[in-house]
């Protein structure tokens, strides 16, 4: 708890995944998606139909979004193991799959931010938060099983944070940098 509420601080986003219980993290939390802090994005895994893949907790008012994260494909060791492939790569599900999926979004978005303002993302990690949750498209199986009621939509984040960062020119040491809006 304390990790990330310093994280919060020094202005850093923390994505957690949920369990996979298929359990209510409003009455039964699971940490650290369900810490009540506002740097954290909790995510739930969605199925290939926009469904809440089965196993995937839920929380109205705990679990921010949800995310692919059914039948996903992954590095994993070269081996003959329990957890390896002769390839290195396996399917594999849950909303531990589906979390890198935001994880790379808010990457996408912070970097397509700092390009927009000519410099640092960094201090505006809650405006980048913002967007991505008001951007999310909505999902009726995820309505009352997320905050939200969304799952991610990574070309309508990428236009919230254009929207956002080109509105208004950003100053930059001595001199001013101006934006022009593209039409």
């Amino acid at each position: 708890y304390d990790v990330i509420k310093e994280a919060h601080r020094a202005g850093i986003l923390v994505v957690a995944s949920t369990n996979n219980k298929n359990s209510d993290d409003d009455v039964k939390p699971y940490y650290p998606a369900d810490y009540d802090l506002p740097n954290i994005i909790s995510v739930l895994a969605i199925n290939k139909d926009n469904l809440k893949k089965s196993d995937s907790n839920f929380g109205k008012n705990s679990i921010d979004l949800g995310a692919p994260g059914d039948e996903i494909i992954s590095t994993v060791p070269r081996g003959d193991c329990l957890y390896c492939s002769p390839t290195g790569y396996a399917f594999s599900g849950g909303a531990s799959m589906a979390a890198p999926h935001v994880a790379g979004a808010l990457a996408l978005g912070l970097a397509t931010m700092s390009s927009y303002r000519g410099g640092s993302a960094q201090g505006k990690h809650l405006s980048v938060r913002t967007a991505l949750l008001s951007s999310v498209e909505p999902l009726s199986d995820l309505l009352d099983k997320t905050v939200t009621g969304g799952k991610l939509n990574l070309e309508k984040f990428i236009q919230s944070i254009k929207n956002l960062t080109s509105s208004k020119a950003q100053k930059r040491g001595v001199g001013e940098l101006i934006f022009i809006r593209r039409q």
